[in-house]
């Protein structure tokens, strides 16, 4: 288990996660920040508003970068 930080960028600024969540894996944590990056998503929309150009960067417990999530690959966009 390894902690991990989930920092969100948008067009808000910048919402640093201080407490992360502990999980198993990096792809445990690409999954959490799916589902994070899709709440935020739908909660503009509620309001009215559809940016898909902001991203989820998680960090682990040293502060390094493990992945960048854009919030285009949180959805599936269709015509």
């Amino acid at each position: 288990m390894a902690q991990y930080f989930f920092h969100l960028h948008d067009r808000s600024g910048v919402l640093p996660d201080a407490e992360g969540q502990t999980l198993e894996s990096v792809t445990s944590a690409r999954n959490h920040a799916i589902a994070a990056a899709r709440s935020v998503i739908s909660a503009d929309v509620i309001g009215g508003v559809l940016d898909l150009s902001g991203f989820i960067e998680v960090t682990d417990e040293q502060g390094r970068i493990v992945l960048i999530l854009h919030f285009e690959e949180a959805v599936l966009r269709t015509v």
